[in-house]
């Protein structure tokens, strides 16, 4: 259903419609109208016949047209289009009317007839309008554009076609065809205020009378018609007329009674025609005028006094002229005169009079340009204070001025002084002018700034002395310039090189824009970085730059943008440039911007932070401190980046080649992993590099990958230095000849990886295992080797099979030929006849059973430590008989960080009850430290780890941690305590082996509301010193496990947990009911 809304606007349009077909009607059947109303203006289309002969117009669409005054309509209108189907339209010529309500104004515009039609068609197309009923009392303003010269008695013929009858305005613009104006053409329009008869190729002179009638008449254009002549009556009774426009016509004379009673007269322009006469009678009848414009006349020579009469004259422009100078005394009447604009003299005016512009107290603007002048007189400007904006520019024969020339200029404030030939300026030529905010020397010939050019002028803000040829500045040249603000020295051959850090601009400190382009510059200079507060643009494009050294982090401006395309940069400097960022407050501003397009871009190490930032892998504060583009695609050039952008370089694959590296190896650093891989593969070598390098550019690396593949290397030597157990992660020993690996696990503490793939291998004991097992390595390789396929590789057997994730090349690890992993033990390790087996068995019995009682009664000791590993007989054992040789109850291990709480709350506590050993109390100064924490281990009952980040951090917490791992794997007992102080570390921050203890045993937790929970099973973990034989007829003490202790029943007993069992008690201990000692 079509909605109520668009019923009532369909109607409204009916009803506009239908009006417009009744009241806009063609008086003539050759042509036919459409009506377009809009809020802001009414725009009428008609079609008027072509002539017989005429080719048919092209197709005319319907298109928005958005005019001037913001409004849009049709063009033409949808209510009448010309097809082609239709011959008889095809021949119709669009005539478009616009009639703007806003600023009432009528434009008639016959733009869209060709020109065929325009040279067939005479004024009689206008009898074609329609009639306007414009009901409105103000004045209206009509516009012919391209349109026949309207014919007829008198103007007023065509505006009753239309019916228009109150016009102030009148434009007739582009009109073609010969026009001949009758006296009477504007009779009739009597109150117009403006006409305008400008561009019309036809119109070549008016009748002496024509302008009788518009005795209102204040602004006349006559330019750009074909005018040759004027009857010196044809303005006399104009005497209110204002301005007048004759400019580019042909006139060649002009009476000097042609301005006779145009005493109103202000603004004159007769340029850009032929006149050779130009003298003071010409002017004596326009004493009022304020602007005249003579330019393009044909003269050589003006006549003393021709503008004697013009006392209020304020504006003279003489463009173009042939003048060969002018006369001493052509202003001395002039003295209201406050513009002069001289221009494109070139090979006429060699010479100016002296004091031409002297003695002129309102002159404000002097512009003299292009002219062949070689010197200026010192008095010019004399006397002549008001001076405001001086030009002098385009006079290449121009070498120099005096320092006289600008004495009395004091108000100066804009001097422009471009594109001569000054080769030098003396010095203090400037001193006279204290106001001057603006100077401009660029286009000249200078090659040298001296120390006081520039003294005086206080005020400068904006200066240009680009496109000379400066080489020198001198130091204090701009010292007097410090309200500088915007400076160009582009195009010249400086280098500022100087034996200081900051350049000649030190003292300008409110530079906002710096224009340095096409130069000799090799350094951002330090007043550029740090005492610029307020610059803005920095262009250092097309000079010498290759380096960008570490400074860009110290500017001080913001949203700057330093343009360094163009130069010859190899190199990008960044490495403090996240340091730097981090110090700085974490709020939103904007980066400064720093261009580099168009340079040879190393991709290589020397880049390598310019490839983090491109990468995005800095700091977010970076990224709001500096912004750095390449806008043009900038290609590598360096292997293997050939033909990249240099944006798509990853620094994680940068390899730096480091000079500092072991005879016959090659070293290189990859930046990103601050890792050094040091390649000494196939090097001959018999022993091991005894030093390995440590530094790449004063930088410290993190980790070393050796490779020592395909030389003869038997073991590890033994005075390498200590780089290898704390930075040695990867260790390729492959094709080597390394029989028993312990020792390389067992002293590279830092080892990840371990390649002894081809060497002389023949099997893997059980320390080698727990070794492994205790320490980083993730990633080992065993292949290649000539492993005895009998039961002593059952060791390497279990392994592989039980940790796969370690021996990555388990698949390739032959016995006799075959996969070891696919085997059973039986192929290399096969069950004798059990017949022959129990015979045997029975025969060692008896011998066994004797030995077994000799050798109790011989090694008590050690059986019951036998035993006790193994949970064997412990009716026969106790702890006391296990580790009655250890002079400790407890190790305790923390991190300095967590020293307070361990020496002033846990130490005391088990001081009570337990003999501690710790760092402090008992480790002897001067002694190895790893050593002590060996033997610290090996002398006490239990390992109390007290867990802290802190702890997980320190090099020799986790060594004391692998230290006791290693003892407890060996006694198969369980030996450390681990308290959680504080929080669990994370778990990415852990090493693999802490992360597997924590996962296979749990831990004591200190809790600052609970600390009896917390003792009660610290003590419980702890050694019992005084474990008796269970009796027959005790029970099992009962526990209450909540959160509120553990509850006791009336025997006096105490329960310890074995490490074995999973029970779900505290520290996963279980073990026998003893009786208290």
């Amino acid at each position: 259903m079509m909605s109520t809304k668009a019923i009532v606007w369909l109607l409204l349009a009916f009803l506009i419609q239908s009006k417009a077909e009744s009241e806009w009607r063609c008086p003539n059947p050759d042509c036919h109208c459409t009506f377009e109303p809009t809020s802001t203006e009414n725009t009428w289309w008609c079609y008027h016949k072509k002539p017989s002969g005429q080719s048919a117009s092209p197709r005319v669409e319907t298109l928005p047209i958005l005019l001037e005054n913001g409004s849009v309509h049709n063009e033409p209108s949808p209510n009448y289009q010309i097809g082609r189907s239709d011959p008889e339209e095809e021949s119709l010529i669009p005539l478009k009317i616009c009639f703007d309500k806003a600023e009432n104004t009528l434009d008639i515009d016959c733009s869209h007839f060709s020109i065929a039609n325009v040279s067939h068609l005479n004024s009689s197309v206008f009898n074609s309008l329609p009639q306007l009923n414009l009901v409105n009392s103000k004045p209206i303003s009509v516009y012919l554009k391209l349109c026949p010269f309207p014919g007829g008695e008198s103007f007023q013929s065509f505006l009753q076609i239309l019916n228009v009858t109150n016009v102030e305005s009148l434009t007739i613009t582009n009109s073609a065809g010969n026009i001949t104006l009758s006296p009477s053409y504007f009779d009739g329009i009597p109150y117009v205020k403006s006409i305008s008869l400008e561009s019309n190729s036809g119109l070549t002179e008016l009748p002496a009378d024509l302008f009788k009638e518009t005795l209102d008449l204040k602004y006349l254009t006559l330019r750009g018609n074909k005018i040759t002549q004027l009857d010196v009556n044809v303005f006399r009774h104009l005497k209110k007329l204002k301005t007048l426009d004759l400019g580019n016509n042909q006139i060649s004379e002009l009476d000097p009674r042609i301005f006779q009673n145009l005493t109103s007269l202000k603004d004159l322009n007769i340029d850009h025609n032929r006149l050779v006469n130009l003298t003071r009678a010409l002017f004596t009848n326009v004493p009022n005028l304020v602007t005249l414009d003579i330019s393009g006349i044909k003269m050589s020579v003006l006549e003393s006094g021709v503008f004697d009469d013009l006392v209020k004259l304020k504006i003279l422009h003489a463009h173009k002229t042939q003048f060969q100078t002018f006369p001493a005394d052509l202003f001395s009447k002039t003295k209201e005169l406050q513009e002069i604009k001289i221009f494109y003299h070139k090979g006429s005016l060699v010479k100016l009079p002296s004091a031409l512009f002297s003695n002129l107290p309102n002159l404000k603007k002097v512009d003299i340009r292009q002219t062949s002048l070689e010197e200026l007189p010192s008095d010019l400007f004399w006397n002549s204070t008001k001076l405001a904006t001086l030009s002098l520019t385009g006079h290449r024969k121009l070498k120099t001025i005096t320092s006289e020339l600008f004495r009395d200029c004091k108000e100066l404030t804009i001097l422009d002084l471009s594109d001569n030939g000054f080769e030098s300026l003396p010095e203090n030529v400037f001193g006279f002018l204290e106001k001057l905010t603006e100077l401009n020397l660029n286009g000249n010939r200078l090659e040298k700034i001296t120390e006081h050019m520039f003294d005086g002028i206080i005020k400068l803000e904006k200066l240009y002395l680009n496109k000379n040829k400066l080489k020198v500045i001198g130091p204090t040249s701009f010292d007097f310039l410090r309200e500088l603000i915007e400076i160009d020295l582009s195009h010249n051959m400086l280098t500022f090189d100087t034996d200081f850090s900051y350049s000649p601009l030190k003292s300008c400190v409110n530079l906002e824009t710096m224009q340095l382009s096409h130069n000799w510059i090799s350094k951002i200079y330090e007043d550029w970085r740090i005492s610029f507060t307020r610059l803005q643009l920095l262009d250092l494009t097309w000079n010498n730059f290759t380096i960008i050294h570490d400074d860009l982090h110290s500017i001080v401006s913001r949203d700057m943008t330093m343009d360094l395309s163009n130069n010859q940069i190899s190199v990008v400097e960044l490495e403090n440039l996240e340091f730097v960022a981090e110090q700085q407050e974490d709020y939103d501003q904007v980066p400064n911007k720093i261009i580099l397009s168009e340079n040879p871009i190393a991709c290589n190490c020397s880049n390598y932070d310019l490839f983090l930032f491109f990468n995005k892998k800095m700091s977010h504060k970076v990224y709001n401190m500096i912004r750095i583009d390449t806008p043009k695609m900038v290609l590598c050039k360096d292997p293997p980046y050939e033909n990249r952008s240099l944006k798509s370089v990853n620094p994680e694959t940068l390899r730096c080649p480091n000079e500092q590296c072991p005879l016959s190896c090659k070293c290189t650093f990859a930046p990103y992993y601050s890792r050094m891989t040091v390649n000494c593969s196939s090097a001959n070598l018999t022993e091991m590099p005894q030093n390995l390098p440590v530094l790449y550019k004063n930088s410290r690396v993190s980790n070393i990958e050796l490779i020592l593949s395909n030389n003869s290397i038997r073991e590890l030597t033994k005075n390498v230095s200590k780089e290898y157990a704390r930075l040695v992660t990867d260790l390729d020993l492959s094709d080597n000849q390394v029989s028993n690996g312990e020792e390389f696990i067992r002293r590279l503490l830092k080892l990840e990886k371990l390649d002894l793939s081809g060497n002389q291998l023949g099997s893997l004991s059980e320390e080698f295992v727990n070794l492994t097992l205790a320490s980083n390595i993730s990633s080992l390789f065993l292949s290649g080797n000539p492993w005895q396929c009998d039961c002593g590789i059952t060791e390497l057997f279990t392994f592989i099979l039980d940790r796969p994730d370690i021996v990555k090349d388990s698949n390739k690890i032959m016995c006799n030929g075959n996969p070891l992993n696919g085997m059973s033990t039986d192929y290399f390790c096969p069950t004798l006849n059990p017949y022959f087996i129990a015979s045997i068995t029975l025969g060692s019995l008896g011998v066994l059973f004797g030995l077994l009682v000799f050798l109790y009664y011989k090694f008590e000791r050690e059986i019951k430590v036998w035993l006790f590993a193994h949970n064997w007989l412990l009716c026969w054992v106790s702890e006391e008989d296990i580790d009655h040789d250890k002079e400790y109850d407890a190790f305790v291990c923390y991190s300095e960080e967590d020293y307070r709480f361990v020496v002033k709350t846990l130490i005391p506590e088990l001081d009570k009850t337990y003999k501690v050993c710790h760092h402090h109390r008992n480790f002897i100064g001067g002694s190895s430290i790893a050593d002590q924490i060996y033997k610290s281990v090996h002398k006490s009952r239990r390992t109390v780890i007290v867990l802290t980040e802190h702890f997980v951090k320190s090099y020799w917490g986790m060594e004391e941690f692998r230290t006791a791992y290693a003892q407890a794997a060996k006694d198969k007992c369980p030996r450390i305590i681990v308290i959680i102080y504080k929080e669990v570390p994370p778990q990415e921050s852990m090493a693999d082996e802490m992360k597997s203890y924590l996962n296979t045993y749990t831990y004591i937790k200190w809790g600052e509301k609970n600390n009896n929970w917390f003792w009660r099973q610290l003590h419980y973990a702890m050694p019992h010193r005084s474990v008796k034989t269970l009796t027959n007829n005790m029970a099992v003490t009962k526990y209450n496990l909540g959160m509120n202790g553990i509850g006791y029943n009336n025997h006096d007993t105490t329960v310890l947990f074995s490490p074995d069992e999973k029970e779900n008690q505290p520290g996963h201990y279980a073990t026998q009911i003893m009786k208290k000692g």
